[in-house]
Parts: C-alpha cells; structure tokens; sequence
C-alpha cells in the first residue's frame, strides 16, 4: 500500500511542494525529513533547468547534477567549467540553423568560449577548449548556411513577383 500524502487525505488537489516531493522521488532522490524551504528551492531548481533544456538545451546537454543555479537561472559558463567533459554541444542542432534561435546558438557559443578562457581556473581544460573552438566552427557554418539559402531564396521570390 503505498503512502498518501496530506492532499489525499484532505481530498484537495496536491500542493507544490508535494508534486515537487514527488518528481524528485521519482528521479530517485530521497526527501525524507526535508523541510519547506528545502523543497521550495528544489522546486526553483527543475524550474530553472526545464526552462534552460527549452531553450539552450537545443544547443548544449549538460546534465542535472552538474548545473550550477545563480538567481534562479542556469549559469551556463560555470554548469560547463563544473560538468567538463560531460558537457556536450549538439552539433547537428547548432549547424541546422532552422532548429532553434540563432540568438541562443550563439548565447551557448559565447558561454563556451567564455568557460575556455577563464584565467586561473583549472577547470578550464584543454578538452573545454577544443570544444568552444568546435562549437565557434559550428556557430559561423550555421550563419554561412542560413546567408547562402536565404540569398537562393530571393531571386525566386522576386521572380514570382513580376
């Protein structure tokens, strides 16, 4: 028999912090004996990385645990210093410039380039390097690509107009 919670047992609709009790059971994580603010903070934190997987998510996997949070947002540049080389850009969505917005491919571009170039700090390795300068390649193929299939386009465009 499994366990209710105080929602069920008031017959009321399950409260935040109770779902988020649940999601994080479900991820297998152990929240016996946690206190409200605990869970609420918690709560903030999938929030946050659910809106950076719907957004940078396209470009660069970075997994859960090694997310760095800073005022309820992902801070891609330490979640890629602290993930290392668990920290993988997506190449075919940062070449096809129909996925995604050219604005975030280069947000995550930029934020490669700025954990490649971090003085004095030892996690900037030579591997987070090589993949700022791939992603950098990726970034001005994708650009290169959407000029060279826009320019196609117009002189079709201009022909159906007159």
């Amino acid at each position: 028999m499994t366990a209710r919670t105080p929602s069920q047992l008031l017959r009321q609709p399950p409260s935040l912090f109770e779902i988020a009790v649940l999601k994080f059971e479900l991820s297998g994580y152990t929240v016996r004996n946690i206190g409200i603010r605990e869970i609420t903070r918690r709560a903030d934190r999938v929030a946050s990385y659910l809106k950076f997987l719907d957004t940078y998510g396209i470009f660069v996997d970075i997994p859960f645990r090694y997310a760095v949070f800073k005022d309820r947002s992902v801070d891609i540049v330490e979640s890629i210093l602290n993930a290392g080389e668990r920290a993988l850009p997506k190449k075919g969505n940062i070449l096809n410039h129909r996925i995604g917005s050219q604005d975030d491919a280069y947000h995550v571009m930029h934020c490669f380039v700025a954990a490649a170039t971090v003085l004095d700090d030892p996690r900037s390795t030579p591997l987070v390097q090589r993949k700022a300068g791939n992603v950098f390649q990726w970034c001005v193929k994708r650009v290169k690509t959407a000029m060279l299939l826009s320019h196609k386009r117009k002189p079709a465009l201009l022909s159906s107009e007159a």
